[in-house]
C-alpha cells in the first residue's frame, strides 16, 4: 500500500481533493485518485513512477521517481485574484482588456493562456503559471505544461505585465517596460 500526503507548504495544512494522475503514457494520463479530507491518498499498489498532482488553487507538481511511500508534497498557492477575480466559487477567470483585443485566462488548476479574440483563446496553448507578489504587484511567470515540468524553468517572457486585483472583477496590468496601466474586466 502506498500513501501520498498533500499540504499547503506555506500554511502547513492538508489539501483535500488533490487529484493524482498516472503519466506512464504521457499523452493518455489516468486518474489514480484524490486526497481525502486529511490530504491523504492511499492506493492498494505502488504510486505511479510518473505522475502529476493537481490541487485547486495551487501550482501542479510533476514527479518522476522510484517507489517512495509515504510521499509528502508541499504545494505552492496560486494568486486567488487571477483565477477567481475574487468572486466566490470560481475556478477560472477570463479577463478582457478595456478598449483592446487582449484576453487572459487563468484557472485554479494552474493553467494560463492569452489571445486577441475568444476564438483564438479557445485554440491557444495552455501554460502553467505562478504569480509572485511584491509591493502590491504580482509578476506572472509561466512554464510549459508538457509532462514533465520538472525540467522546465519558469520564465517571465510570455507577458510584459505585472498584475494587481484592486476589487472584485477588476485586474490592473502594469507594463514592465514603461509602467503604463491597462484595466481588464472579468467576462465569465
Amino acid at each position: 500500500m502506498a500513501e501520498l500526503y498533500a499540504f499547503d507548504k506555506r500554511k502547513n495544512v492538508a489539501i483535500s481533493g488533490a487529484t493524482v494522475w498516472d503519466y506512464s503514457v504521457v499523452n493518455a494520463p489516468v486518474l489514480v485518485g484524490a486526497t481525502n479530507g486529511g490530504g491523504i491518498l492511499l492506493t492498494d499498489g505502488p504510486l505511479p513512477p510518473r505522475m502529476r498532482v493537481i490541487a485547486s488553487g495551487y501550482i501542479p507538481i510533476d514527479l518522476i521517481f522510484g517507489s517512495q511511500s509515504p510521499l509528502r508534497l508541499g504545494f505552492e498557492k496560486l494568486h486567488t485574484g487571477a483565477y477567481s477575480g475574487y468572486l466566490p466559487s470560481e475556478g477560472m477567470a477570463t479577463w478582457s482588456r478595456e478598449g483592446g483585443r487582449d484576453l487572459r485566462q487563468f484557472t485554479a488548476a494552474g493553467l494560463y493562456r492569452q489571445a486577441g479574440t475568444e476564438a483564438e483563446l479557445q485554440r491557444a496553448e495552455y501554460f502553467q503559471y505562478k504569480m509572485l507578489e511584491t509591493e502590491g504587484w504580482a509578476g506572472l511567470l509561466t512554464r510549459s505544461q508538457n509532462f514533465p515540468t520538472t525540467t522546465t524553468a519558469w520564465t517571465g517572457s510570455l507577458t510584459g505585465f505585472s498584475f494587481r486585483f484592486p476589487e472584485a472583477g477588476v485586474m490592473l496590468a502594469r507594463s514592465v517596460q514603461d509602467h503604463s496601466l491597462a484595466k481588464f474586466v472579468r467576462i465569465n
